[in-house]
Order: C-alpha cells, then sequence, then structure tokens
C-alpha cells in the first residue's frame, strides 16, 4: 500500500503482553502510540511531509489498516525519537 498526500504508513511497536509479571489479554492492553514509518505520501501543497521511511515516532490517533498496519495523517504525528550518543 502506497499512502498518498499527507498520509503515513505506519508499522505499530508491539504491546506488552505482561505487566510485572500478569498476563494481559489484548483488550486490557494500553494502545500503543509509537512506531516506526513504513511509507509516506508526497505531502500536499504548502505542507511538504516532513518525515521519511524508517523514523521513528510518536503519534495520537490512527486508522487501523492490517493487523499489524496504520495509517496516520502528518498533523498527527507528535515527534520523532532521535538516537543520542553521550561524550565521553
Amino acid at each position: 500500500m502506497k499512502p498518498i498526500g499527507n498520509n503515513i504508513l505506519v508499522r505499530p511497536d508491539e504491546m506488552a503482553a505482561e505487566h510485572k509479571g500478569i498476563f494481559l489479554p489484548k483488550l486490557a492492553r494500553k494502545p500503543n502510540f509509537k512506531g516506526t514509518i513504513i511509507s509516506t505520501g508526497k505531502g500536499i501543497y504548502k505542507s511538504p511531509m516532513e518525515f521519511k521511511e524508517g523514523d521513528y515516532i510518536l503519534y495520537d490517533s490512527a486508522t487501523p489498516v492490517s493487523e499489524d498496519l496504520v495509517i496516520i495523517s502528518q498533523k498527527n504525528i507528535l515527534g520523532t525519537f532521535v538516537k543520542w550518543y553521550p561524550k565521553y
């Protein structure tokens, strides 16, 4: 699937099945709003795409496309995670 316009295809991180040793069924798990961008649209007029494939992001809301993929709008992305290496 190739998203169009300002849409982005994301593979969310797995939700934790256990919490402090207690198994949680799927319905009791909190939704996970972190994931990796799989594919992006080209953006729209006056709003070019700011993200690229492989970016690890934090997002607000999503629409499920399949069991392991969701589609979101660029405006629903809250931020990206960057790798930080301390200097020693």
